[in-house]
């Protein structure tokens, strides 16, 4: 079809292909799969090996389908690096500039971020930004102040001559990371000719390539192919169309369609074309998530900054923690997967595992991963997961604050957070100062039972559910019956071939079952 296009040479033609290829990289590898792989059979999974030996607490056969264990977690291929952009394939030595903005450039003063609250701490999350890549060290940092990030010079001449010189005294250096949101193209050329690096990364680009590397699911993958997309359109370089070009084209016979209207209506095309495939992976979340709810399964969702332990203490508490294996790096998840978990008094219930926060996260970024907000949005409860022996962990908490601030979640679950301060076996013990609180270590087991009993209270609160004794006959069908659907605390027999039950149920639950067993 692109060959019908007189204007468009040889050369210019095999570009439009390199794009278009470069482009759907990662939504081809999403994609390799049929649409029946997404959803495996459940007779090999880990849950029907084990189905005998959790039978009394799972006992629902379609229990599977309210979680993650049979979605899409590992059903997707490992993501082939390769297939990364090159520059991630070899070592990189990264100076890492941190900028502030001054409130007056007379005064030698910045104006804290209300992510974090002054520039020595943001350089430090930077360079933990730099090394998770792997490969990738900083080999020299500083922390500069500029007049206005939006401006083509955002650096006073001053400071950008200060800064060439300590690029000349690094002579390893072969990258340079500017931790501002997105630097246009006019300031990653200046920076690229007076330092003579060929490679300039700012915060989007460089949280995509950790994206790239982390992605495993197909969503995942669609995802980050679709926040690719504004880089490749901002960093195209489409040659000019000459007049002899434009003179050949309107000679010839094609459609008036000109080289850069192409790209451009290439990347449209490409657009659309993910998000028809991501509109299709949302669908299926949504019916995970909507059997959840007709069966009413109480849903809490593990929320927090980014490397907080938000895995691991997924693991500690779930039914088939095996399967979860936690990272000790940033962005470990990608994806929103849900795992099965019991409470102490056999209520079952759903941990959501969700994308860790960071400060200063591009917005457009955040965009293309608002998907995975969705299941956070249908919880009843949040378990906000700090790392309380990180040294800016109130500051961590501050950053989350203020973004689930303006997630406009429902009040209700505003008020059902449950502060949980994670790896307490680093620090020195410290005095709860909130019932909502609770110090846990999740890889050495610490507090977890108390932790379990607080989201029990705040399952039962934010549900309406409440326990209810029944007496039932010891025959019948009833005590299988209310194991299947609801669950059942505690059993005792209360003579005349009765049973007395302690069940958690709300009211309807309860209704429910009278009208079974009307009798």
């Amino acid at each position: 079809m692109l060959r019908n296009f007189i204007s468009i040479n040889t050369l210019q033609y095999k570009e439009v292909k390199r794009i278009g290829a470069k482009i759907c990289n990662f939504a081809q590898q999403a994609n390799r799969k049929t649409q029946t792989n997404l959803t495996p059979s459940r007779s090999g999974s880990v849950w029907s090996r084990r189905r005998n030996l959790k039978d009394q607490l799972i006992s629902p056969s379609n229990w599977r389908r309210y979680t993650s264990e049979v979605f899409d977690e590992s059903e997707t291929e490992d993501l082939n690096t390769e297939k990364v952009d090159w520059y991630l394939g070899s070592t990189r030595a990264v100076f890492v500039i941190q900028p502030y903005e001054a409130e007056d450039v007379s005064k030698d003063v910045y104006i804290s971020t209300p992510h974090i609250t002054n520039p020595q701490l943001e350089l430090d999350e930077s360079v933990a930004l730099v090394e998770t890549l792997p490969d990738w060290k900083v080999h020299g940092s500083v922390i500069l102040r500029i007049r206005n990030k939006n401006s083509n010079e955002i650096f006073s001449k001053k400071n950008f001559q200060n800064l060439m010189e300590k690029l000349k005294e690094k002579q390893t250096v072969n990258s340079l990371f500017v931790s501002v949101e997105k630097l246009t193209n006019i300031q990653k050329a200046t920076l690229q000719q007076a330092s003579g690096l060929e490679h300039i990364f700012d915060r989007y680009s460089l949280v995509l390539q950790i994206f790239k590397l982390r992605a495993k699911t197909k969503e995942a993958k669609l995802q980050v192919a679709l926040a690719q997309l504004p880089m490749d359109k901002a960093t195209m370089k489409v040659p000019n169309e000459t007049s002899k070009h434009q003179s050949q084209h309107q000679q010839g016979k094609g459609s008036g369609e000109t080289y850069s209207e192409l790209v451009r209506r290439e990347f449209n095309l490409k657009e659309q074309r993910l998000m028809k495939r991501l509109k299709h992976v949302k669908r299926i979340r949504n019916e995970h998530r909507e059997a959840r709810k007709r069966n009413a399964v109480p849903v809490a969702a593990v929320i927090g900054y980014t490397n907080a332990g938000k895995t691991s203490l997924i693991k500690a508490l779930s039914v088939l923690s095996e399967r979860i294996q936690p990272k000790d790096y940033l962005f470990a998840t990608l994806d929103v997967t849900a795992h099965a978990a019991i409470l102490p008094n056999n209520l079952r219930y759903v941990l959501v595992d969700t994308v860790g926060f960071l400060s200063k996260l591009p917005h457009s970024l955040i965009d293309a991963f608002k998907a995975t907000m969705e299941d956070m949005l249908q919880a009843d409860l949040l378990i906000h997961v700090r790392d309380i022996s990180h040294p800016h962990s109130k500051n961590q908490l501050r950053n989350v604050l203020k973004v689930l601030s303006q997630l406009k979640l429902p009040p209700s679950l505003l008020e059902n957070i449950i502060e949980v301060r994670n790896k307490v076996d680093l620090v020195k013990p410290v005095r709860n100062i909130s019932k909502d609180e609770c110090d846990v270590s999740a890889t050495e087991g610490t507090g977890l039972s108390s932790l379990a009993i607080q989201i029990q209270n705040g399952i039962m609160k934010a549900t309406d559910r409440k326990v209810c004794t029944l007496r039932v006959p010891a025959v019948g069908g009833h005590l299988e019956w209310l194991r299947e659907h609801y669950a059942v605390h505690e059993v005792r027999g209360s003579g005349n071939f009765n049973l007395e039950l302690e069940v958690i149920v709300a009211d309807w639950q309860l209704a429910k079952f009278t009208s079974a067993f009307e009798d």
